[in-house]
């Protein structure tokens, strides 16, 4: 791959760039490995959290199916198209992007492969390919984060306080001490994009999200039903826009196209970047941290057990109800039968991109440019020198 200057197909590798962002759009990984009957499970689950071992399913001689087998909506996309497409994009002018821009068609080929397994035997099998299995440190790190989450919160504040500025986004909270609805806050999270001047990124609302915010793109949606503290404002600001949507914003200057891609490692650097971020902002509640870690362990604990096993170890780990339901929720998405083992574990990114990103920084390294680009830490040694800091000339159109 050419590190010079100029690039003379610098439209060109861009326009592939963006189709692959598209293309992993219209996959919609999340969106698809979100039951159908995702109420009826949660229903389900909180019986089960909340002491109720007897809830029905699982038996082969019932007519009807567990109250814990989860249905996902169709394919909105032909997957032998689809497949056509990453064809065409894996060998064509992007290909002169090199090692990068393999790994980025290879991911987008993984996540189809899931999607198509989505209720079948080997998706757990092939989540576990893709995203890990918990490493006995991350593990032994949400295990002490659940025995003492204030005390493992303030002494990650405090260490990130004695290492290196590494160009924390910082934004003071909101002034008023109130709760506002999804259109208000959307308006005061425009009003933070303003004030990062990022450009090519937005806030929508919408009552179809299995979290308070999500960013997919570059918009930041709100689930539209809740009220919004201004702790939990400041901490999307930080957080979401302060880093996901800082990420993909468009810059006003060109650059190296491979500055523009998603990669695998990224995910894994920014939500490490985020659960940091907070923390160094001073708005990582320990409760949230204790989160990061149940996320963790109910992976850990779904690869080989069902939701009662797991919703057990989370009680014992002081986790309600509600929390435990959600915590197996996510840790089972992709898996059919949610009273037998199966995992898949993305959510693993948040504390182990946390661990990643810390130990970076202790090395001596700088995430400081990552907060400007889409890349993640295990993809810098595929950049060629300089690349961080290099403009490109377009060709004149």
């Amino acid at each position: 791959m050419s590190s010079s200057r100029e690039l003379h197909n610098y439209p060109e590798l861009v326009a592939e760039v963006e189709k692959a962002a598209i293309i992993e759009s219209e996959l919609g990984l999340l969106f698809f490995l979100t039951p159908l009957n995702r109420n009826e499970l949660m229903d389900g689950l909180r019986s089960l959290a909340g002491g109720n071992k007897g809830l029905k399913g699982g038996g082969p001689a019932l007519e009807t199916k567990p109250v814990l087998w989860a249905e996902y909506p169709p394919l909105e996309f032909d997957p032998g198209q689809m497949q056509d497409k990453l064809d065409a994009m894996e060998h064509g002018p992007a290909a002169s992007l090199g090692t990068l821009w393999t790994m980025r068609t290879g991911q987008l080929r993984r996540t189809l492969e899931l999607l198509e397994a989505r209720g079948s035997g080997s998706f757990t099998r092939l989540a576990e390919a893709e995203f890990g299995r918990p490493a006995p440190q991350l593990l032994a790190w949400a295990e002490a984060i659940l025995s003492d989450p204030a005390g493992m919160t303030e002494q990650l504040v405090s260490e990130l306080g004695r290492l290196p500025d590494q160009g924390w986004p910082s934004l003071p909270p909101p002034a008023e001490s109130t709760e506002v609805d999804a259109e208000e806050a959307r308006q005061y999270l425009e009003a933070v994009i303003g004030h990062y001047q990022l450009k090519g990124v937005d806030v929508k609302i919408s009552d179809r999200l299995t979290a308070r915010a999500m960013v997919e793109g570059g918009r930041l949606w709100l689930q539209s039903d809740i009220l919004f503290s201004n702790d939990l404002l400041h901490r999307l600001a930080v957080h979401e826009v302060g880093v996901h949507l800082r990420r993909r914003s468009r810059r006003p200057t060109a650059r190296h196209p491979l500055l523009e891609m998603e990669s695998p490692h990224g995910p894994g650097t920014e939500e490490g970047l985020t659960v940091l971020t907070e923390a160094h902002a001073g708005c990582l509640e320990p409760e949230v941290l204790k989160t990061y870690a149940g996320r963790v362990m109910a992976i850990e604990k779904s690869f080989g057990d069902g939701a009662q096993a797991v919703v057990d170890y989370l009680a014992e780990s002081g986790f309600t109800p509600e929390e435990a339901a959600t915590l197996v929720m996510r840790a089972k998405r992709g898996t059919a039968d949610f009273s037998q083992g199966g995992a898949f574990p993305k959510d693993l990114c948040y504390l182990d991109g946390a661990r990643n990103v810390l130990e970076f920084i202790r090395d001596g390294g700088s995430v400081a440019p990552l907060f400007n680009c889409l890349l993640g830490i295990d993809d810098l040694p595929f950049l060629p020198p300089g690349i961080l800091d290099q403009k490109v000339e377009r060709e004149e159109e």
